[in-house]
């Protein structure tokens, strides 16, 4: 797939839409369809950080219409077949519609931010072409809300990606003496704003909180108000801070460069914007992960980027004395702590959400992918002979021969058959593999995979929880055919892509719908932990290896629909898992007929849930449930069980 991005500005550019933009090129270049990414920018400077692999970054067309129109033009005549185009700005929408005149049919998805969708822009002609997109990614929900009340789109077309940060670059640390000594700061109480200050962007709430410093100094003598930026806006607000009486307590550092952000961020005491005009705010985000406290507004985007309260202070910008309550609030709490639910925003998780967006959009517009990108690779001679040398006897003996040259042979399979490698899972099911998972046995959990299978009809709907890269989802959705659907859950984003891959491979994504989310037994949030000692698994507490992810329960996903047959395999949650499916279970027009539950014993208390053989055969039980064990044995005859197969008893 080839995508074509129109953006205003990314890499080599400060800000939060060129972190937006950068964030977003990166995570489709990342996408297992991608094949190229060609991004035009319109503003900003020539690159200076390392591009992704995939990404072609023109830049000829910077700061001139005219250029970058004909930069547009070039890539068109170039080579018009583009699958995607992604238009990073609604006065972009004229030259992203220039495709059609060249015969390119490719669907049109515009990603809107803030202010500048909020309402119609001065141009009558991209007032007219947002109408006609076909689809858009929103920052926020309320930048959603603003551009669906004017722009009239079909709803069904929309979508959501909050922001990202990349904790890396942040995190907490002790203050910069350097700074300190600059701005003449040490040992005072430091408030902050930092942002653009320009005539056009008066909404970020910069007057309001000059308007209340001399109350707060009555109340806390050593405040300091430092507001990092710069822009045309930045002489009145000098000015109206000397006719306040506060030049004392106010500082302009001036433009800093993107690298001295963290340091400065680190200088704040707490961290005030109660703007009202806000379409996200990365910024929040970058003073919460330097362990910064935060006062958002309630009014704007930023309320989603403090998570409607979890992670900063809300206030109204129209009232002086919340504002002023907010601050002291916030001055209260203790620095340096960075909130482990800040996790949602990670870079990771970002890259999911637009992975997920594009899988959706594919299969809710019906817009198709190119041919290339979906070639089936059947298993190859070389491929076949290394495994046969490999599990020679006296190699297997010599294990250290293999672990030395695997790197080597990961790369040289990965160029012979980049499409995958087909492996004949169990004798009966061919399924596409990506390369780098090309150890796994063709002899895949022969006994519960004889079970499921058998079990499974034309037509069927599935629910796959706990999918991991996607075995039993590709040989699940081959054998329910068209007229079925599998539902695959899998929160772990490695095991995710994998499975995305390999679904695309095998090109049974007209009945895959994949959710990156744990199953539980009331949706929320968990905390999750990825990889820790060789397995993923839910975490009962926050911890350093640990981070949020969104939860479902099985009665949500399939509330009022059918369900034919589920496996489950949660590493220690199946409980969990079973009580959020307890309507479904005690329904019996709508509730599986066979669930296979891969049962761990040893992770019960490590997940954190009071779990045992017995609680899960009382709750399959209560559902009228018989539960064997894949020998065929009645389950409560068995004391240690593995695995149960649990089947709907008639009437």
């Amino acid at each position: 797939m080839r995508i074509l991005a129109l953006i205003t500005d990314a890499f080599g550019q400060n800000g939060g839409i060129a972190q937006f933009n950068r964030d977003l090129l990166r995570a489709v270049c990342t996408y297992p369809n991608c094949e190229e990414v060609v991004a035009v920018a319109y503003s900003g400077c020539h690159p200076v950080e390392s591009l992704p692999a995939k990404l072609t970054f023109k830049t000829k067309g910077i700061d001139n219409k005219i250029k970058y129109v004909l930069s547009v033009l070039s890539q068109l005549t170039y080579n018009s077949k583009f699958d995607l185009i992604l238009c990073g700005h609604i006065h972009l929408l004229p030259a992203a519609f220039l495709s059609r005149f060249f015969g390119v049919r490719a669907p049109i998805v515009l990603t809107v931010y803030g202010v500048d969708a909020w309402r119609p822009t001065r141009s009558w002609i991209a007032n007219r072409l947002a109408k006609k997109i076909d689809a858009f990614i929103s920052i926020s929900n309320v930048t959603e809300k603003k551009f669906l009340d004017w722009a009239k789109i079909n709803a069904t077309r929309r979508f959501l990606l909050p922001a990202s940060i990349e904790m890396d670059h942040f995190g907490r640390d002790a203050p910069n003496s350097r700074l300190l000594d600059r701005y003449g700061l040490l040992g005072r109480t430091v408030l902050m704003t930092l942002g653009r200050l320009s005539a056009r962007d008066k909404y970020k709430g910069v007057d309001q909180v000059l308007e209340l410093i001399p109350e707060l100094a009555r109340e806390i003598p050593n405040v300091a108000y430092l507001i990092v930026g710069d822009g045309d806006d930045r002489t009145r607000l000098e000015e109206k801070a000397k006719a306040l009486g506060i030049k004392n307590q106010v500082i302009f550092t001036g433009f800093i460069d993107e690298s001295e952000k963290a340091d400065h961020l680190r200088l704040a005491d707490a961290f005030v914007m109660p703007g009202w005009g806000e379409g996200f705010g990365i910024v929040y985000l970058e003073a919460l992960a330097c362990g910064v406290p935060v006062v958002a507004s309630k009014a704007d985007g930023s309320r989603e980027a403090v998570l409607n309260g979890q992670l900063g202070i809300l206030v109204d910008p129209e009232n002086p004395e919340e504002i002023k309550a907010g601050i002291l609030e916030a001055l209260k709490k203790p620095k340096g702590i960075v909130p482990a639910a800040l996790s949602y925003f990670s870079y990771e998780n970002f890259e999911t959400r637009l992975h997920q967006i594009l899988d959706k959009f594919f299969v809710n517009t019906g817009a198709k992918l190119s041919v290339s990108s979906r070639r089936l690779t059947p298993i190859h001679p070389v491929e076949k002979f290394c495994r046969w040398i490999r599990h020679l006897p006296w190699l297997e003996r010599l294990r250290w021969i293999w672990e030395s040259i695997r790197p080597s042979y990961d790369r040289f399979s990965s160029f012979l058959y980049p499409t995958g490698v087909t492996w004949n899972i169990n004798g009966t099911d061919p399924i596409v593999l990506s390369p780098c998972l090309r150890m796994i046995s063709e002899n895949h959990e022969p006994q519960a995979w004889k079970i499921i299978m058998s079990e499974v009809k034309a037509g069927d709907t599935v629910a796959d929880v706990g999918a991991h890269v996607g075995i039993y989802t590709v040989a699940l959705a081959k054998r329910v055919g068209k007229s079925g659907r599998i539902v695959a859950f899998e929160p772990d984003p490695l095991n995710f892509n994998l499975l995305r891959r390999h679904v695309d491979l095998n090109v049974v994504d007209d009945r895959v719908e994949l959710m990156r989310v744990a199953v539980n037994a009331r949706g929320g949030h968990v905390q999750f932990c990825f990889g820790k000692d060789g397995y993923s698994h839910v975490s009962p507490a926050s911890a350093n290896d640990t981070c949020l992810v969104e939860c479902a329960s099985i009665d949500q996903v399939f509330s009022n629909k059918k369900l034919d047959l589920m496996k489950i395999d949660v590493e220690g949650y199946e409980e969990e898992v079973l009580k959020g499916a307890s309507s479904l279970l005690k329904d019996k027009s709508r509730g599986p007929r066979i669930m296979y539950i891969e049962l761990h014993p040893w992770a019960w208390k490590q997940v954190g849930v009071e779990s045992s053989n017995e609680s899960i055969l009382r709750i399959l039980g209560q559902c009228n449930y018989r539960v064997l064990s894949l020998e065929g044995q009645p389950a409560d005859e068995i004391e240690s069980l593995e695995a149960m197969v649990a089947y709907r008893r008639n009437g």
